[in-house]
């Protein structure tokens, strides 16, 4: 039997992804991450003089433009600059890659004679657990429900113990309209840390707690959080629970002499503020 060599080689990916919280972003950011990970290096090589590792890609952001346009009707689109630097930090946030900038040797700055910077060149990204995903032994097993270590091995004990966090917060955001709105809370709660980031167990955790609550109650207790700036004086998302449960109060309670919003607790929050 003849074999058929393909070019260019390939990539592994896991089914899971099917049920990843990036398969329910817009197409951009799966898009995007498959690009990250079919560039990425399969084997350390150096370049610029510079050694960059398996599952490490040397690229800038014009480049990630360049390569993720989409035709319609007979009109090339590029996502902004602004659409990449957010799928890439929402990428970083949720584990996935790690960011860092690459700069040039110390150049001038002008500023004076003893100044020098390094001149930003692009950035570096390492997809997280490349080794893991790429690797062919990792996959076998499945069927009879185990889980498989970092190096491959079958754990037939461990499966109970892990959690799929990104899917199950997937299910549990499902049921929130306004996307968007949880999008802000989540960035809010993030910018209340000093790294920037929420680690996806606190995110599964959060939303566990709001599945208490009807879906009005919790996306009026956002909104509340978010329209006072609270994450801005350091206050989480315990503080934010703390706002979701009061609204179960202020519900039924209206001035008449207030424009209905379409929601009870809106309303409600609105009459107490006048």
């Amino acid at each position: 039997m003849t074999e058929t060599c393909i070019p260019n080689g390939a990539v592994l990916m896991s089914r899971n992804i099917f049920q990843s919280s990036i398969w329910f972003k817009e197409p951009l950011y799966i898009k995007c991450f498959l690009w990250i990970i079919g560039k990425a290096n399969h084997k350390d090589r150096v370049s610029n003089g510079r050694l960059y590792k398996r599952g490490e890609l040397c690229t800038t952001y014009d480049e990630i433009i360049n390569a993720n346009y989409y035709i319609y009707n007979r009109k090339v689109i590029y996502p902004t600059i602004k659409q990449v630097r957010n799928l890439i930090s929402w990428l970083e946030s949720e584990g996935m890659i790690q960011v860092n900038p690459i700069k040039s040797g110390l150049g001038r700055t002008g500023a004076h004679t003893g100044a020098h910077t390094g001149a930003y060149i692009g950035i570096k990204i390492v997809v997280v657990n490349y080794d893991t995903y790429q690797a062919m032994e990792n996959y076998r097993g499945r069927h009879r429900d185990g889980n498989i270590s970092e190096l491959g091995q079958y754990n037939k004990n461990d499966n109970k113990n892990v959690k799929d966090y990104p899917a199950e917060i997937s299910i549990l955001r499902a049921r929130y309209s306004d996307q968007s709105l949880i999008d802000r809370c989540l960035q809010a709660i993030a910018s209340t840390r000093k790294s920037d980031k929420v680690s996806n167990s606190v995110i599964h955790r959060l939303f566990e707690s709001w599945d208490k609550h009807p879906v009005e109650q919790v996306e009026t207790g956002i909104w509340i959080y978010l329209d006072k700036n609270y994450a801005a004086h350091g206050k989480d998302e315990k503080y934010l629970t703390g706002i979701i449960r009061r609204q179960a109060d202020r519900s039924g309670h209206l001035q008449p002499s207030i424009e209905s919003t379409g929601s009870a607790l809106l309303d409600a929050y609105h009459a107490n503020a006048n």
